[in-house]
């Protein structure tokens, strides 16, 4: 039976378009395993994050709060 199985799927094993189908198929599930990952690692901390603050605010959101650059009190850029 075994036999049977192995001649009724060989010409797949034979098929140069098959085999490089079969290959961009398995490079594109690696592809997306990473992006998953990187997704599930990225939202992890902003999900805790979000439920922290619905526990109340940890720090002030006064005006004289930081942004990113460091400065305070940052005008938006004008355009």
């Amino acid at each position: 039976m075994e036999e049977a199985i192995k001649a009724r799927y060989e010409h797949y094993q034979r098929s140069s378009e098959y085999r490089e189908t079969r290959q961009k198929h398995e490079d594109l599930r690696a592809k997306l395993k990473v992006l998953k990952n990187h997704v599930e690692g990225w939202s992890s901390p902003k999900q805790e994050q979000h439920t922290d603050q619905e526990a109340g605010p940890s720090c002030s959101l006064s005006s004289k709060s930081n942004d990113h650059s460091g400065r305070k009190n940052a005008a938006a850029p004008t355009v």
